[in-house]
């Protein structure tokens, strides 16, 4: 079986068995995490500059 790139896979063990085990979603939820540990004490108005700037 191919990938999305044309790299094969040698057998089904080796088949992406949930989003979790994917890199950039473990590296994505510890950023989160870590934002959310480090600004969950801000005050209302400050949380809120940094949702609009994380927003885009």
């Amino acid at each position: 079986m191919k990938d999305s790139r044309g790299q094969g896979f040698k057998d089904s063990s080796e088949m992406l068995k949930n989003y979790r085990d994917l890199i950039v979603w473990q590296r994505s939820y510890k950023l989160c995490l870590d934002l959310n540990r480090m600004t969950k004490n801000y005050h209302k108005k400050e949380d809120f500059k940094i949702r609009v700037l994380l927003s885009g």
